[in-house]
């Protein structure tokens, strides 16, 4: 991942740091739907810890930044870990379907995949 993309997602997730004071379980439930639909690879402590240590954040800041990511994610990884096959697929056929003009969810509803896996690919 380039160092735009990687500063992108940690400017969002600085974001929504900042923010869930107002609303934690939005923001949390916003960065999953997001990090669902993207095909980076998870980011790891020492990257968040990196990044915001250039920020001025304290160590129990970054600590709590980590948490919330991991949380929101559902992931706690340790080192940078590409996502899942199945997780590509679904990016993939999610782009697709809206490169054919079929906006979603309803391009996932007339797709005529069983239930299952319209609920996948709905995140």
């Amino acid at each position: 991942m380039g160092n735009e993309k990687r500063g992108s997602l940690l400017l969002h997730l600085y974001w929504s740091y900042l923010n869930r004071s107002r609303n934690f379980l939005a923001v949390s439930d916003s960065l999953r739907i997001i990090w669902n639909s993207v095909p980076e690879a998870f980011l790891c402590h020492e990257e968040i810890e990196s990044a915001f240590k250039e920020e001025g954040f304290s160590p129990k800041e970054i600590e709590d930044i980590y948490k919330f990511y991991s949380e929101a994610v559902e992931e706690f990884p340790s080192k940078v870990q590409p996502r899942s096959l199945k997780h590509y697929c679904r990016v993939v056929i999610r782009r697709r379907l809206w490169k054919c003009g079929l906006w979603l969810p309803e391009g996932i509803r007339q797709s005529g995949l069983p239930p299952k896996l319209q609920a996948y690919l709905n995140l």
